[in-house]
């Protein structure tokens, strides 16, 4: 009997599965090669253990705002915590009615995010404060992650993230 170890690559979680074909020869007694008969055996085994997860941190290099009409940048890092690659990755930005639409980038939104992975999102334009964020104190922005799993293009979501920003 003979024996191999494969390691499972992130390809294969990714695709669902993993076959492995094998055959066998050896040397009879006149030192003649001898073959397995028929066509390879083979054994697949299904990837059905993965998970698709990921997080979203959100942050703002702003610390504070004065008054209405001021900008407020807003990053976001999404990463993978999953085992399987996530594609089409995108952040949906909540603006508060009436304020500045908030728009939201992410590179390569076509391409594989693999487990552990991270990539950073920009907002554009940059929120813009107004008279009814300076009348509440603060402006508290919230942002949620989303993204497919590339096995089955299942939609998976981050928990909400927010960020307050507060009037000085």
């Amino acid at each position: 009997m003979c024996t191999a170890t494969y390691t499972v690559s992130q390809d294969d979680v990714d695709s669902g599965f993993v076959t492995n074909s094998a055959s066998a020869s050896a040397l009879n007694s006149v030192g003649a090669t001898v073959q397995s008969a028929g066509p390879p055996a083979s054994v697949t085994v299904d990837a059905n253990s993965f998970t698709a997860s990921l997080s979203l941190a959100k942050s703002s290099t702003s610390t504070s705002f004065t008054a209405a009409g001021q900008m407020i940048p807003y990053t976001y890092v999404v990463t993978n915590t999953g085992t399987i690659s996530l594609t089409e990755v995108f952040v949906t930005d909540a603006t508060t009615p009436g304020a500045t639409t908030i728009n939201v980038t992410c590179p390569d939104t076509l391409e594989n995010l693999a487990p552990e992975q991270s990539e950073t999102c920009t907002a554009s334009p940059e929120y813009t404060t107004t008279a009814a964020d300076v009348t509440a104190g603060s402006v508290t922005n919230d942002a949620t992650a989303s993204a497919f799993d590339v096995l089955n293009f299942n939609q998976w979501n981050s928990a909400e993230e927010s960020v307050t920003v507060p009037l000085t």
